[in-house]
């Protein structure tokens, strides 16, 4: 017989398995067994046999370069998505200031938001928001670097405004009459969230000085949950944090907000190396909102994510706190829809995606949002009242946590920054000064 066929079929060009060796041995007392045992033999590599299973380092070694390699790729789709939509904005906005009538010109360079003009009038072009966006901001209130990273201007007072502010993408504007006047002009209407005031530091963040020779100093990370959108300075999570921490812990108390709406991963990161080395923070919160990774449904729901980014910069703040010894907190955030609808939670994803992560350090607030929710509906039930009074306009679409919502939020976040501190009392992993 034609000893490159066997049974009729040509002998594979692949390494052969032990196992098909092993029945070549059992069937040599034929010619063609007895040919197929000994050119398997011939073609193993006894190196291979050999060599021992891979270790666990090794394992995660090969692991982290597989996610470097995706995380790359999705790096390099991000940046041709925002490309595309720097465009697509500064051909919006300029199209907004040539079609605008004298009286809402005005109106754009009293706000900042005109594409043309002295430094005072310009709008701001802020890129990567929400992940791949590209939003018009007001240069009054707003800064970004040559990145297109958002900050904010410092020692600057704004107000809150409900609805959008054409063509600016975040409804915050300078606290300034005059441009309340070019906006009646100009035919724009202007209604403030009422006790709305949004006041920067000398830092160029929301809220007052920060102490950092504070005997507890909690740095806060995030977007417009924790930044608070639509509520004043004193009415945001970071704030309503420090007072209910003030009340108990031992020594003064500074959080520290470093969160801007739209923002996402990546500006986190940016933030925290910008402030961690003057501010010295005991305890990093991160809050974390499913736009983060994707569109926000869809990442709950397990569709289209953008994990390997977000755990990415996650990773690079987590490891920093942990050389260090700063105790990092992972704090979910949730909209309307997501704590009303009780089967709606991504804290599990999260916990998956972020496995660095140690159970402890993730502050869920989910059950105290929806027992809350839960118990405000009952209060209302029979009246003409049916919308939550947690958040600002449901009926309009604004699900952002309002006064009460952040007072929540705050709360929760200060028992379990205790509940920590009192885990290091006893002997275990917590907070650690530096």
């Amino acid at each position: 017989d034609d000893h490159s066929q066997v049974g009729g079929g040509a002998l594979p060009t692949v390494e052969l398995p032990t196992a098909a060796l092993a029945v070549g041995a059992v069937i040599t007392s034929t010619k063609a067994g007895f040919r197929l045992m000994q050119e398997g033999c011939e073609r193993i590599n006894p190196t291979r046999l050999l060599k021992p299973p891979p270790t666990d380092a090794e394992l995660a070694v090969r692991q982290l370069q597989e996610e470097m390699e995706q995380f790359h790729k999705e790096r390099e789709s991000i940046e041709r998505q925002v490309e595309q939509n720097t465009r697509h904005s500064q051909t919006v906005a300029e199209q907004c200031f040539r079609d605008a009538s004298p009286e809402m010109k005005r109106f754009y360079r009293a706000a900042g938001l005109a594409p043309e003009g002295n430094e005072v009038e310009r709008m701001v072009l802020a890129r990567e928001l929400n992940i791949d966006e590209t939003w018009i901001l007001p240069g009054r209130v707003f800064t970004a670097n040559k990145d297109g990273q958002v900050g904010l201007q410092p020692n600057q007072q704004s107000v809150w405004i409900r609805g959008m502010v054409p063509p600016s993408a975040i409804p915050l504007i300078p606290k300034d009459e005059k441009v309340f006047a070019a906006a009646r002009e100009g035919g724009v209407p202007l209604e403030e969230f009422p006790g709305a005031i949004h006041t920067t530091n000398s830092w160029g963040l929301r809220g007052p000085e920060p102490d950092c020779n504070a005997a507890l100093r909690i740095m806060v990370l995030g977007d417009s949950f924790m930044h608070g959108y639509g509520v004043g300075d004193d009415d945001t999570a970071p704030a309503r944090l420090q007072k209910h921490l003030a009340g108990s812990a031992q020594g003064d108390v500074s959080v520290l907000n470093t969160a801007i709406t739209g923002t996402g991963p990546r500006q986190y990161v940016d933030s925290f190396e910008k402030f961690r080395r003057s501010f010295r923070p005991h305890v990093v919160v991160v809050g974390l909102f499913s736009n983060d990774f994707g569109v926000g449904e869809d990442v709950c729901n397990g569709g289209g994510a953008r994990w390997v980014q977000g755990r990415h910069y996650l990773r690079q703040i987590w490891d920093t706190c942990e050389q260090e010894g700063i105790t990092c907190i992972v704090a979910p955030c949730y909209s309307l829809n997501q704590f009303k609808h009780r089967k709606f939670s991504y804290s599990d994803r999260l916990a998956s995606e972020l496995p660095f992560v140690r159970s402890d350090c993730f502050c869920e607030i989910l059950p105290a949002l929806q027992k809350e929710n839960l118990r405000l509906h009952q209060v209302q039930r029979g009246t003409e009242t049916n919308r939550s009074s947690l958040v600002h306009l449901e009926d309009q679409g604004d699900v952002h946590l309002n006064a009460a919502g952040n007072d929540l939020c705050g709360r929760e976040l200060a028992e379990h920054i205790q509940l920590l501190r009192q885990q290091k009392a006893s002997g275990g992993h917590s907070i650690t000064a530096r």
